[in-house]
């Protein structure tokens, strides 16, 4: 008789080459095993938790992984806010929500009568005018709006 929310896998695309290179884990397995981890992650504290793992068992991250923790972390916010897609198509910042989403409506509204850098679509989608950014920069915006929405 418990009402189940239905999970949300989210979708990035922002065209990070964010991954476990083959020659920090050797082991095609235990590469599965961290990927799994990663993606079933339920908060920061996780993706932490498997970032000292990683530094313990195969030391100093390369670059890629870097990218590749810091891209399940903005996961990890998706998931808690139930954004499903985060794409940037080279200019703008698109953020697609569920109709049930937790951000309120009144927060988008606002940030729509605040900026003329915010557009709402009927089909729930948020672009964000970004301009040209390098894709970490990106990632970071990404993060930062996220977050802006968890404070409301």
């Amino acid at each position: 008789g418990q009402s189940h929310e239905e999970r949300i896998d989210p979708e990035i695309r922002l065209g990070l080459s964010a991954f476990l290179p083959e020659d920090y884990v050797a082991d095609p397995n235990q590469r599965l095993v961290l990927y799994r981890k990663l993606a079933t992650a339920h908060d920061d504290a996780e993706i932490y938790q498997i970032e000292d793992e990683l530094r313990d068992r195969y030391g100093k991250l390369p670059a890629a992984a870097e990218l590749l923790l810091d891209v399940m972390t903005l996961r990890v916010l998706m998931k808690q806010l139930r954004v499903e897609l985060a794409e940037f198509d080279g200019y703008n910042l698109v953020f697609t929500f569920p109709a049930d989403t937790k951000v309120a409506p009144e927060h988008i509204l606002a940030l729509l009568e605040d900026s003329k850098k915010y557009r709402f679509s009927p089909d729930y989608r948020l672009s964000i005018r970004l301009g040209r950014l390098s894709r970490e920069a990106v990632l970071a915006a990404a993060k930062k709006e996220l977050q802006a929405f968890c404070r409301l």
